[in-house]
């Protein structure tokens, strides 16, 4: 048992290191950021985001690519629930899954669009930033359940923030790109607000 206890010991610190390994940390209008070189093409369009999050200053967040089934996704980092909310880590996966063409995706989509993506995701980790602990681990399963509306929020959170026509522009893209995935544009349609649902929404903002 001690032996495998030491085994433990030993193992954790050397997934850390490897996981940090060539990672590179810089800080954005007060936020601390971590990327990898492969990443580091993503850092402007998330300067020109994370302007309109004031509230985020102080926060840590990485940016990593994984091949996960969508283009972005924000969340926290897996041991949130032993760290203190305001320690809390963050990190913006960006896919790198082949079936998801991201290389064709990435390299063809504007730095306005990717800069509206960007704001969506911000907007989710500012929600996250104002729940505790257990109440992230409510919202993991809220989330299965209520994805629609929960995405809906996060929508016109980031649109009240400034990122309406980036996320339009966004949205033309993948609906017009030869690039991407089906499977993604369905869930896409199903969940998300629609372009003229974000026309709706900007001109309540201006009126």
């Amino acid at each position: 048992m001690w032996r495998l206890i030491f085994l433990v010991v030993l193992f954790i610190p050397l997934v850390a290191f490897i996981a940090h390994k060539n990672k590179i940390g810089t800080v954005i209008f007060g936020v601390k950021v971590y990327f990898k070189p492969k990443t580091q093409k993503f850092l402007k369009p998330f300067s020109d985001a994370i302007k309109a999050f004031p509230e985020l200053k102080g926060t840590s967040i990485e940016i990593r690519r994984k091949p996960i089934g969508t283009l972005m996704a924000a969340r926290p980092k897996p041991c949130f629930i032993f760290r203190n909310r305001k320690d809390r880590r963050y990190v913006i996966v960006i896919t790198d899954k082949p079936s998801m063409n991201s290389d064709k995706v990435y390299n063809s989509i504007s730095e306005f669009a990717l800069t509206g993506v960007l704001g969506h995701e911000l907007s989710h980790i500012l929600d996250y930033s104002g729940k505790t602990n257990i109440q992230m681990l409510l919202f993991a399963i809220k989330y299965s359940f209520n994805r629609r509306r929960i995405e809906y929020k996060t929508d016109k959170t980031a649109i009240s923030r400034g990122f309406g026509e980036k996320i339009i522009e966004f949205n033309k893209f993948i609906y017009h790109s030869p690039y991407v995935n089906r499977k993604y544009l369905m869930a896409k349609q199903r969940f998300y607000l629609t372009v003229s649902d974000i026309e709706e929404n900007l001109l309540l903002n201006y009126a």
